[in-house]
């Protein structure tokens, strides 16, 4: 249930006040549209999908390959429950998590894209070719179509009118 210690939880009290704010909705199911597009919006920022694993991971039980990625996973942060995975109709595994926070979410996400899940063996066997797409992890934010890049200190940009670089 949503009660811890006989408090409110973060997330409900969130949206109990979200509730309060909409009361100017007016009609019952305009708040609850709403609620709803908050709720969603708060786990999509905190939800990740993931593909191209590893070939020895694909070769897993189910059981066993959510294991391996609830282990990589809460190296970021800890995880509202346990990932799911399964197959898509083209039969390429498709893992989801979602994390109690979106930061956790975020590192996960720009630190696992792109990483390249070929063994030293693999590599040697194709003379350490580049890696192909699908020899990567890709790894997204529900929603969102490609990666996302959390900066930890304020992005500089570079101004090429004034020829500096701007906070």
């Amino acid at each position: 249930g949503c009660l811890e210690n006989s408090s409110i939880c973060r997330g409900c009290s969130l949206h109990i006040a979200q509730l309060q704010a909409m009361a100017n909705y007016g009609t019952p199911q305009a708040m609850a549209a709403a609620l709803f597009e908050s709720v969603e919006s708060d786990v999509s920022s905190r939800t990740m999908r993931m593909t191209n694993f590893p070939a020895s991971w694909i070769q897993l039980p189910e059981a066993e390959l959510t294991k391996k990625i609830k282990t990589l996973l809460q190296k970021f942060g800890h995880l509202e429950q346990p990932p799911s995975a399964g197959r898509s109709p083209n039969g390429q595994i498709v893992a989801t998590a979602t994390f109690k926070d979106s930061k956790s979410a975020a590192k996960a996400v720009e630190t696992l894209h792109g990483v390249d899940n070929r063994t030293e063996a693999e590599k040697r066997r194709v003379n350490h070719a580049p890696p192909k797409d699908t020899d990567m992890f890709a790894v997204f934010m529900l929603g969102i179509e490609k990666p996302i890049k959390v900066d930890a200190e304020p992005r500089v940009e570079y101004d090429p009118e004034a020829g500096t670089e701007s906070e």
